[in-house]
């Protein structure tokens, strides 16, 4: 193993005949292990404890993986660990919450059912995606949420939940597509979040903490069905909510907040009850009025309707318009322009695709 001593990386990603990994204690120096698709793989050798310079960790799309070694405890440098797409694989050791420098950790696409207590004490975690993890036993995804945020549940008995109230890093998480019914009350511990993705679940309504993640930046609601309304959100936030086809309300938001802007596509029963007029005017006069405008200089608003508010007083119908601009028109107090658009799609958007403004 002499040669192998100072060897610094290695990538044996797709190698298709790979079923375990060698011992790993004659690579005291290794800084990146690339697995990626080794299909048949299912098993890392224990050794990799040994490891204290590893910093990635990639074993995405190694279909056949069941289990991690409990001594990935033992990595002190990891900051990267992608188990992505590793279908089989459906717990993770209790002492993957002892890696304090992992910054980025994937499961999406995973078997992952369960989540270690420990977790909670990756205080410099950045990133953290469970897109598609979803329901396959009676413990199911539905559950994880309050695994992930919750100090206490009742919804199964004598379970010990981890808390994350110590993840003050985390400024990225993935939880769409995990069949979610219901989500926690304290979203807001997590004071750094800038994304939440929360995208085809089940729910019906949002935890009133949401409001208390002041750094949100992003919220992405696309497909939720069953969603009915969205409680009052942090200032500054963007929110993607296209195809949450029960949507019927946006009136605390209007009249307690100020939305950087949102999609709302195909939201038909909204402008049922909150015409699409009387909603846009809202908004923008909201945003004008508001600091958050001075900062990001921009806001835009997606919803159904069929025709533009007259108070837009330069108005033409085709592809472009014309607006004569008279001396002396560009003054302090000039604030922007505000222009409308009235569109159709010429085919539905794929199932999984979100609309980008």
């Amino acid at each position: 193993m002499q040669p192998l001593w100072k060897l610094k990386t290695i990538n044996l990603s797709h190698s298709l005949n790979l079923v375990n990994t060698p011992n790993f204690k004659g690579m005291p120096y290794l800084e990146f292990l690339f697995l990626e698709g080794c299909v048949r793989l299912y098993e890392v050798d224990p050794t990799i404890e040994v490891l204290e310079r590893l910093t990635v960790l990639n074993l995405k799309d190694c279909k056949n993986l069941v289990r991690l070694p409990s001594s990935v405890g033992g990595l002190k440098s990891l900051k990267d660990l992608n188990l992505s797409g590793c279908s089989k694989l459906d717990k993770l050791p209790d002492e993957l919450g002892h890696v304090a420098c992992l910054e980025k950790l994937d499961v999406s696409g995973s078997g992952i059912r369960e989540l270690p207590s420990s977790i909670g004490l990756l205080k410099n975690l950045k990133e953290f995606s469970l897109a598609g993890c979803k329901a396959r036993s009676p413990k199911s995804w539905n559950m994880i949420p309050f695994q992930l945020l919750r100090k206490r549940s009742h919804i199964l008995a004598g379970l010990s939940l981890p808390c994350l109230s110590g993840l003050h890093s985390l400024t990225q998480l993935n939880l769409s597509d995990c069949n979610l019914s219901e989500l926690p009350s304290d979203f807001g511990c997590l004071s750094s979040l800038r994304s939440l993705n929360l995208s085809r679940n089940q729910f019906s309504r949002l935890p009133e903490s949401i409001g208390q993640l002041s750094r949100l930046y992003c919220l992405h609601l696309a497909m939720c069905h069953k969603l009915r309304r969205l409680p009052e959100l942090p200032s500054n936030v963007w929110v993607n909510a296209d195809n949450c086809i029960s949507l019927d309300t946006l009136a605390n938001q209007i009249q307690c907040n100020s939305m950087r802007g949102g999609c709302f596509v195909n939201c038909f029963i909204l402008v049922e009850y909150q015409s699409c007029e009387s909603i846009a005017l809202s908004f923008l006069t909201r945003c004008l009025k508001s600091r958050a405008f001075s900062d990001h200089k921009e806001f835009g608003f997606v919803v159904p309707g069929n025709e533009i508010p007259e108070w837009y007083n330069h108005q033409n119908v085709g592809s472009s318009i014309t607006v004569e601009l008279h001396p002396g028109w560009f003054r302090n107090k000039w604030m922007g322009f505000a222009w409308c658009v009235v569109f159709r799609l010429l085919k539905p958007l794929p199932p999984l695709v979100e609309w980008v403004d």
